[in-house]
């Protein structure tokens, strides 16, 4: 059964159904059955139970108008019948009563009641001394006798009504019916659950389990094989169909998985019955047997690649049908044999395929071409003989060593496994280690450094990251030349080269160093570093040379340097007293500059303490205007406390007033009380009236708490008033004799002012007289300086040239000359204003630096200065 079946079977169609269905129409069969008895024996009680009561009710009612009947009170009779009609408690719905010939004296029937069966009742009741029930029992006639005499008085008639009672039970049949509806539907849910749940979901999880395992999943669980009943004994029959199914399964899928992998195995397979012969080849086999059918087809003709099916597998490599007889015959269990053909080395590996049972039914046969392998084998083979090869893993720890890296290293390949040489190599061009460029997926290619045991050794070859099918490195390979030694001797060559080279830049930088020194004067300067080798006589010439030329120039020097002296002489004296003169001018200079600054000084003091004195008048006044507003405020301050004592006279007259008020509100409510419905409005008045009297009475305490409150605040505002003004009094006084003390002041500032000014103007005049001073001998030392120039001439020429030990007489006629440039001219300087000195320092202090450079140039000329005298006192 499909799972398409399964579906298609329509809920109305359904067991499920069915089973509901047949259910439901039993219990509604039984339900609909007792009802119906159910609402006839209720008929019948409550007909009888109506009949019942009314014989009793009407003989109740015969004995309670034997009265009014005896004496025919019509109205008391009516009341009577009317009272009986309209009690809910009863069913009757018409009466009459009747005088004892039948004739009616009073009728009541209820609205729509028919009356017509009791007056036919009455014409037929005379004589009568029993009670008289029409045929339904519901229509009586009941007699009044008198208590002492039994004489039928008249009869009183009813008529009891059904509908009420019909009524109720067609309520009570309505309610039964529904609670049996209900009952009815809650066994019908109850029944279709539990069946439901014990059969018919059972059933079709069963089913949905059958139809899953017959689309092929065999590894659904079936459910209920633990339960005892029929649906257990199905569940239990289904799951050992499915165990079955699901074992021959899983044999499929290995089998399947067997020859897949077979199929799309890199591995050249075949597959040989008992015979030898093939029965299945996979595409591996086919591509390796194209590109040696050649050479297996100058043995054997008759093969070919392209449908080896069928073709003896042992005819392929030669001696294969022996080894293959060996193993028919039980000599061996398996083969492996090694072909060398033309065009390469294939190895065969056969082993017997075994059924379970150890039935031997084929074999299988492996095929390898080992000629790459065998190619790459005679490379390495050629590398380890003459280049180190090493093998690292990612991180830098070597997994693999030859025998030239064990020679370079000093250590066995078991020391050198694992050794980690992270941080040992690094590329001999940038520094860098090789490591950081290998995580980088980088190869590093040229010269390399290994660093080891403290010696650095010198790798060229190239390090290659070896990565997986998703491009993660995994291992490092390395493969190398050591050029240490070849790099030693070439070190050893460009060093030779290089001292060669050394000793030819010396001889050309000192005959260079040397003529430069020539040319630019100085004698003094020889080649004292010897030359190697025929240098050598070189500068022993060059230096001969020098010093004779130096000996003639040391004479020409010394004469020149007697003229230089005596006009040095005359320089130096005129220098000295210039210098000590513009000393004396710098210093009144000075002088005049701090006197005038201090004159200015005590003038601004002047000036500032009489915006002082202004100031303090100014606070004086602003004092006393301060003192009347204290006064004045004093004064609002009691008008305000008189103003709260008369709020609060008149808050007490309103309270006063309140009190009164509610007075005569509790009168007039009062009155009002007394006065009743007619005094009701007057009384709410009086109510509203009184309760407005309490708000304004408790208005009028808050109002005079805050006044109190209030006056107590302003008399404390007086008092702090008052204390403000007596503060102030004593400013005022205070301020007036600072004012006193301030003119004081003013007075002799300005008295110091004026005083500080005379003193200026003195200083300024003395400083222009030295300023004059200075510009005389100023022109006596061009004078001497015009002397020492015309020494200075050959001096200057001879300057040129550096002679060694007269060197001392010769430098300082140079720097004399330069210190005196522009000092022919003598400067006279403007008079200069009393209060402003600054131009008068402006021009005495421009010539000042040439003299005292002057005298700084003499004293380096000569030898023996003379000693100080007292010029620098003054």
């Amino acid at each position: 059964m499909s799972a398409k079946t399964s579906a298609s079977v329509s809920f109305f169609h359904s067991s499920f159904f069915r089973a509901t269905l047949l259910v439901a129409a039993s219990v509604l069969t039984v339900v609909v059955s007792m009802t119906l008895f159910n609402v006839h024996t209720t008929t019948e009680l409550a007909l009888t139970q109506l009949q019942q009561q009314a014989r009793g009710a009407s003989g109740i009612v015969a004995k309670q108008l034997v009265g009014p009947m005896r004496f025919t009170d019509k109205l008391q009779l009516g009341k009577a019948l009317q009272d009986v009609v309209d009690d809910p408690s009863n069913f009757a719905d018409a009466m009459m009563a009747v005088d004892e010939k039948g004739e009616a004296i009073a009728t009541y029937a209820a609205e729509g009641a028919d009356t017509a069966e009791l007056a036919a009742m009455a014409q037929t009741i005379a004589g009568q001394t029993s009670v008289v029930t029409s045929e339904d029992g519901l229509t009586i006639a009941t007699p009044v006798t008198s208590p002492t005499s039994g004489t039928v008085l008249g009869y009183v008639l009813s008529h009891w009504s059904e509908a009420q009672t019909d009524a109720a039970i067609a309520a009570a049949t309505r309610t039964s019916l529904i609670v049996s509806g209900l009952i009815l539907v809650a066994a019908m849910l109850v029944t279709s659950l539990f069946f439901r749940a014990m059969v018919s979901l059972r059933l079709g999880r069963i089913s949905t389990a059958m139809s899953s395992i017959a689309e092929g999943a065999l590894t659904t669980a079936v459910p209920y094989t633990g339960t005892k009943d029929e649906i257990g004994h199905i569940a239990q029959s289904l799951e050992a169909f499915r165990q079955s199914l699901e074992q021959a399964e899983a044999t499929n899928r290995v089998a399947l998985m067997r020859g897949t992998a077979l199929a799309s195995a890199s591995t050249a397979i075949m597959l040989t019955n008992t015979e030898h012969e093939i029965t299945w080849v996979n595409e591996a086999a086919v591509k390796l047997m194209r590109v040696h059918a050649a050479a297996i087809q100058a043995r054997n003709p008759d093969f070919d690649p392209e449908n080896m099916i069928g073709y003896r597998a042992d005819r392929i490599v030669e001696g294969g049908t022996e080894i293959a007889g060996e193993m028919d015959a039980g000599a061996r269990t398996s083969l492996r044999i090694e072909q060398d053909l033309a065009s390469g080395t294939l190895v065969v590996e056969a082993n017997p395929v075994m059924t379970a049972d150890g039935t031997k039914i084929g074999h299988v046969a492996e095929w390898h071409d080992i000629t790459e392998a065998r190619r790459n084998i005679a490379i390495t083979e050629a590398i380890d003989a003459t280049q180190l090869r090493v093998e690292f893993t990612p991180d830098g720890r070597m997994s693999a060593a030859n025998v030239a890296m064990c020679v370079i290293s000093q250590r066995d390949e078991s020391q050198l496994i694992g050794m980690d040489f992270s941080r040992l190599v690094r590329v001999a061009a940038t520094g860098e280690m090789a490591f950081e460029a290998i995580a980088r997926g980088e190869s590093v290619i040229g010269r390399m450094i290994l660093s080891l045991d403290g010696q650095e050794l010198l790798l060229n070859g190239a390090m290659t990251p070896v990565r997986d099918r998703k491009g993660n490195i995994r291992r490092v390979v390395t493969i190398g030349t050591d050029m240490s030694e070849i790099e030693a001797r070439e070190s050893r060559t460009r060093i030779e080269r290089e001292r060669l080279a050394a000793e030819q830049r010396q001889v050309v930088d000192q005959l260079r160093d040397a003529l430069r020194h020539l040319a630019e004067g100085d004698l003094t300067q020889s080649i004292r570093e010897p030359f190697q080798g025929d240098y050598e006589t070189l500068r022993l010439d060059y230096n001969n040379a020098t010093s004779k030329l130096r000996e003639a120039m040391a004479m020409v020097l010394e004469n020149s340097s007697l003229i230089r002296t005596e006009s040095g002489g005359i320089s130096r004296a005129a220098e000295d007293l210039s210098r000590r003169t513009e000393q004396q001018a710098a210093t009144l200079e000075e002088t005049a500059a701090a006197l005038n600054e201090l004159t200015a000084s005590v003038k601004s003091a002047a000036d500032r303490t009489l915006k002082a004195n202004d100031m303090v008048a100014l606070a004086r006044r602003n004092t006393e205007s301060s003192g009347q507003v204290v006064r004045e405020a004093v004064q609002a301050m009691g008008e305000i406390s008189e103003s709260s004592n008369k709020i609060s006279r008149i808050t007490s007259v309103i309270e006063e007033i309140s009190f009164q008020t509610n007075l005569l509100a509790l009168n007039a409510g009062v009155e009002a009380a007394r006065a009743g419905e007619a005094g009701r409005g007057f009384a709410v008045v009086a109510s509203e009236v009184r309760a407005l009297a309490q708000r304004s009475s408790e208005a009028a305490r808050e109002i005079a708490g805050l006044i109190s409150d209030s006056a107590g605040q302003v008399k404390r505002g007086v008092e702090l008033v008052g204390q403000a003004g007596s503060a102030l009094d004593g400013i005022q006084t205070s301020v007036a004799e600072i004012v006193t003390f301030m003119s004081d002041i003013t007075a002799s500032t300005t008295e110091q002012s004026a005083g500080l000014s005379e003193v200026n103007t003195a200083i300024l005049q003395l400083d222009q007289v030295t300023q004059h001073n200075a510009a005389m001998f100023e022109e006596t030392s061009a004078a001497s300086q015009s002397l020492a120039r015309e020494a200075d001439g050959l001096n200057e020429t001879m300057s040129r040239f550096r002679l060694g030990t007269q060197q001392a007489t010769a430098a300082p006629a140079s720097n004399f000359r330069s210190t005196r440039p522009a000092a022919a001219a003598p400067v006279t300087p403007p008079p200069a204003e009393p209060t402003a000195p600054a131009p008068v320092r402006a021009v005495a202090a421009a010539p000042a630096p040439a003299p005292r450079a002057s005298a700084r140039a003499s004293n380096l000329a000569v030898k023996h200065a003379p000693a100080e005298d007292n010029w620098e006192d003054f």
